[in-house]
């Protein structure tokens, strides 16, 4: 994105969301933006495999049948 675009976009979401925000905040905004682009930038260049990825595949809990915090079907 360009510097126009992220100010525009830091703008909109800033409105869409009832923050407010001075010229002075939305540009902090922007830079970040910029700064987080170009870190995910260096991220998405850097060829790894799924077996990389430290983080565990999420896998809920099956369902109780009975919600154990609730006395209903205790004796």
């Amino acid at each position: 994105m360009t510097d126009p675009q992220l100010l525009a976009y830091a703008n909109a979401s800033a409105e869409a969301l009832g923050i407010p925000m001075d010229a002075a905040r939305t540009q902090r905004v922007a830079g970040y933006l910029r700064l987080s682009g170009s870190f995910a930038g260096l991220l998405d260049a850097v060829a790894m495999g799924p077996e990389l990825e430290p983080a565990e595949v999420f896998c809920p809990a099956p369902f109780p049948s009975v919600d154990p915090a609730s006395s209903e079907g205790q004796s």
